[in-house]
């Protein structure tokens, strides 16, 4: 899929002629851009009507891609720390299931003690597990 133009500006011309011979013809001509600033002769047009208007629209222009650049480290950085706080979450969640059920092992209780070390050492297992998986499909690659 094409991601779709961020400008995109358009010029249709049509001449109506009638011909030599006495038909009548249609000429299109059509002239198209697909960019994030405008061609060179459209921005030279610009700063002959209004003087300064061709720098005032390449400043707007560097100011969104400043402002997106820093809505991307952003999200990067978001990320990152959603990331690790799961990672962490899990941890503790995990070894909290793995402890507990040692200690109630030794309370006298070893196959409620065994279900809870057990269950907290599968979560641990299952998310590293589930993690190589997504992040083998999100490379592309089938190991």
């Amino acid at each position: 899929m094409e991601p779709k133009p961020q400008n995109e500006n358009r010029k249709i011309l049509a001449k109506q002629a009638t011909n030599p011979d006495g038909t009548k013809g249609t000429s299109v001509e059509a002239t198209f851009y697909s960019a994030p600033l405008p061609p060179p002769e459209m921005m030279a047009a610009y700063e002959e009507i209004v003087k300064g208007s061709a720098d005032r629209i390449i400043r707007r222009f560097e100011i969104q891609g400043d402002h997106r650049q820093k809505c991307e480290k952003l999200f990067v950085f978001t990320q990152s720390i959603k990331s690790l706080g799961g990672l962490l979450s899990g941890f503790i969640i995990a070894m909290t299931a793995i402890v507990g059920g040692i200690y109630t092992a030794l309370q006298g209780k070893p196959f409620l003690g065994g279900a809870l070390s057990f269950t907290g050492l599968a979560v641990l297992v299952g998310a590293f597990i589930t993690d190589r998986f997504f992040s083998n499909r999100e490379n592309g690659s089938k190991k």
